[in-house]
């Protein structure tokens, strides 16, 4: 679960270096982070 995580931050940093895929990489980055957040709940 941990290389999850990891995997969202490193989104997160690419979509604030390149504003060009921004959106999409904070959509992606907030899903993960609510995927993460659900299983580590459940």
């Amino acid at each position: 679960m941990q290389w999850l995580f990891s995997l969202c931050l490193a989104v997160f940093y690419v979509a604030l270096r390149c504003r060009y895929i921004h959106s999409i990489g904070m959509l992606l980055a907030l899903y993960l982070v609510s995927f993460n957040v659900v299983g580590m709940r459940t």
